[in-house]
C-alpha cells in the first residue's frame, strides 16, 4: 500500500493542472466554508517595472519621430518645392534658403500657419463627410470622389503658395504677372487689356513719368 500511496502523494505535490487545482479547491472550501478559488491560483507573473518603462519610452520616441518626420514632410512639401521651381535649386539648397532667410526669422508664423492648417483639415474632413452623405456615398468611389473633392486638394495646395506672398515679392510664385507699375496681381484679370488698378496696358512696360516743368 505504501509503494501505491507514495507516487501518488508525490504527484499532487508536483501537480500543476488548473482543473486539478480547481478540483482540489473546491473539496477544500466544503471542508472550510469559503465561497471563492480565486486566491488559489498561482498568477504567472506579468510583464516587470523595466519591461514597461522599455514600452512606454519606446513609444514617446517612435511619436517623437513619427511627428518630426510628419513637420519635415510639411515643410518640404508646402514650401521647399516651391522654393526649387521658384529659384531652380537643389533640394539641400532649397532648404538652407528656407531654413535661412524665412524659417528662422518667422517661427512664430509657421506655427501659426500649420495651426490654422490643423483646423482647415478639420473642416474640410467634415466638408468630405457631409459631401459623402449629400451624395449618396457617390464621392467615396475613387475617380467621382477625386472630381467632387477636387476643390479641397487644390485649396490645400493654394494655400502654401499665398502664404510665401507676405513675405514679400521675391517670394511670390507668378510674380511674372504682376502689374509692371503699381504691383497689381493680375492672374484674376485674364484677358483684359489694361490693369485695373492703374490703368497700365498689360505687357507693355510702364511710361516713365516726366519732370514738372519749371516756370
Amino acid at each position: 500500500m505504501a509503494e501505491v500511496s507514495t507516487p501518488r502523494q508525490q504527484h499532487v505535490q508536483d501537480a500543476s493542472g488548473t482543473g486539478y487545482r480547481w478540483t482540489g479547491c473546491l473539496r477544500h472550501n466544503r471542508r472550510t466554508g469559503r465561497r471563492s478559488c480565486l486566491g488559489q491560483y498561482q498568477r504567472r507573473p506579468g510583464l516587470g517595472t523595466v519591461a514597461i518603462l522599455a514600452l512606454v519610452v519606446g513609444g514617446v520616441l517612435w511619436t517623437v519621430l513619427a511627428i518630426a518626420l510628419l513637420i519635415a514632410s510639411l515643410l518640404l512639401q508646402d514650401f521647399v518645392v516651391p522654393i526649387m521651381y521658384k529659384r531652380d535649386l537643389t533640394v539641400m539648397a532649397a532648404v538652407h534658403i528656407f531654413t535661412n532667410e524665412l524659417l528662422k526669422p518667422n517661427a512664430g508664423t509657421f506655427m501659426l500657419f500649420y495651426l490654422m492648417r490643423l483646423g482647415l483639415a478639420i473642416a474640410m474632413g467634415f466638408i468630405a463627410v457631409l459631401v459623402t452623405c449629400a451624395t449618396c456615398c457617390i464621392a467615396a468611389l475613387p475617380y467621382l470622389g477625386t472630381v467632387i473633392l477636387l476643390p479641397l486638394p487644390v485649396f490645400v495646395r493654394c494655400y502654401s503658395l499665398y502664404m510665401f506672398e507676405q513675405f514679400g515679392r521675391e517670394w511670390m510664385l507668378l510674380a511674372d504677372q504682376l502689374c509692371p507699375v503699381c504691383s497689381y496681381d493680375l492672374r484674376g484679370s485674364i484677358g483684359r487689356p489694361e490693369c485695373p488698378e492703374c490703368g497700365q496696358p498689360i505687357g507693355d512696360p510702364p511710361v516713365p513719368e516726366s519732370p514738372p516743368s519749371v516756370q
